[in-house]
């Protein structure tokens, strides 16, 4: 599998970044940067199956996204790498350092998701808030649930598969 992404930074060690769910690598440089900024490290924004400019072409389930990560660290990456991850990345970065432990060098962890299946949760009642109608249409039908669950509801916020571009514009490396 084939997945998008967008290089910056130097010529250091390798630092992976994974989005949290429903964001692109854009979300995630805006996001990493500015805290990696002046490490000199060399660092990959990635978009996860299905997000941003990478298809989704495997059943959607977290193994099968860990599985093109690494991979995809595979292709890109000499020995092991730093890997960084918001949310939902931060899952499958602590993930991927337990399926690949040789491939993972250190993590940063941002409010990683701990618990992500909605009946394993503690959480309080949620408010009902009214959906915007169509706000799912685009989102593939298996993903519609947990959409509803976990994004906002309206077709700005929500989550939009492709059509990102990397900055400028240009069409990001695969």
């Amino acid at each position: 599998m084939t997945l998008a992404f967008d290089e910056h930074g130097g010529a250091g060690a390798t630092v992976v970044c994974l989005p949290m769910f429903g964001a692109s690598r854009l979300m995630t440089a805006a996001a990493l940067r500015p805290a990696l900024a002046g490490a000199g490290l060399r660092e990959l924004y990635v978009d996860i199956p299905g997000h941003g400019d990478s298809v989704r072409s495997h059943e959607a389930t977290s193994q099968a996204v860990l599985d093109a990560v690494a991979g995809f660290i595979d292709k890109h990456s000499v020995g092991s790498v730093l890997v960084a991850g918001c949310s939902y990345g931060g899952y499958l970065a602590a993930g991927l350092a337990r399926l690949r432990p040789e491939l993972v060098r250190g993590l940063l962890l941002v409010c990683p998701g701990v618990v992500t299946a909605p009946e394993a949760r503690q959480l309080p009642e949620a408010a009902d808030v009214p959906s915007e109608p169509g706000w799912l249409d685009a989102a593939p039908e298996e993903l519609r649930s947990h959409f509803d669950l976990a994004s906002p509801r309206s077709q700005d916020a929500g989550c939009r598969s492709g059509g990102v571009r990397g900055a400028g514009g240009r069409r990001p490396r695969r």
